[in-house]
């Protein structure tokens, strides 16, 4: 089984799409939401689809510390981490296929997946930006073998995650790199181009391309 768990804060607008995109996945999976102390209906709209729902009432917000809490609940064997913006085109084969490289290469421990932003969304400079990105999470996972990707979505193997002990959750950038890479010290990674993840782009909307870059580097050091 895989268990999909969705870290959230105020997405009551987006939340019901994104749960919708997994209702014609056959293959067994449980959606888990882990809310991140919302202050909008976003815990109510999940509930109302009757998915399992993980809150926090604290004030220090991590995603981190979000995707861990959803694990802390979960079932399967496989963890996939997407966010509340992301959209698989067809998650029934985007899933067939995950599974069945984990079924083939035992010392595969997690797959990274390109992302970019949705037609619907997109502007001028994001196949730019996320091209670069996905430039270097390929050169890095499949050439350097040094773990990195995007939260967008990542699908690992269970016992891995709990071998790293999971995300940092003192981190608020950049914790999914660091995830991967400390995945990549006990087995392999891979940045997987068949995997390709959307997204509304909204972060880089909203800063802006200076401001998006300044905060990568900001909050990286």
């Amino acid at each position: 089984m895989i268990s999909i768990i969705i870290p959230a804060r105020d997405e009551e607008k987006r939340i019901t799409a994104t749960v919708r995109q997994f209702e014609k996945l056959v293959i067994p999976h449980e959606i888990i939401i882990s809310d991140d102390g919302s202050s909008d209906k976003t815990v109510e709209i999940a509930r109302s689809l009757g998915l399992s729902v993980v809150t926090y009432a604290g004030s220090l917000h991590a995603i981190g510390r979000a995707r861990n809490a959803g694990v802390k609940v979960s079932h399967g064997d496989a963890l996939v981490f997407i966010d509340a913006d992301s959209v698989i085109p067809d998650p029934q084969a985007f899933f067939s296929h995950a599974l069945a490289r984990f079924e083939k290469e035992p010392h595969l421990l997690a797959l990274a997946c390109p992302q970019l932003v949705h037609p619907d969304f997109e502007r001028p400079t994001d196949r730019f930006v996320f091209g670069l990105d996905n430039f270097f999470n390929l050169v890095f996972n499949n050439v350097l073998h040094h773990g990195a990707g995007s939260g967008k979505c990542i699908i690992v193997r269970r016992r891995a995650f709990e071998q790293v002990g999971g995300f940092r959750e003192d981190l608020i950038f950049r914790e999914d790199c660091d995830f991967l890479k400390r995945i990549s010290k006990i087995g392999r990674t891979h940045f997987d181009t068949r995997l390709t993840v959307y997204h509304s782009g909204r972060r880089l909307h909203r800063l802006g391309v200076l401001g998006f870059y300044y905060s990568w580097i900001v909050n990286g050091l």
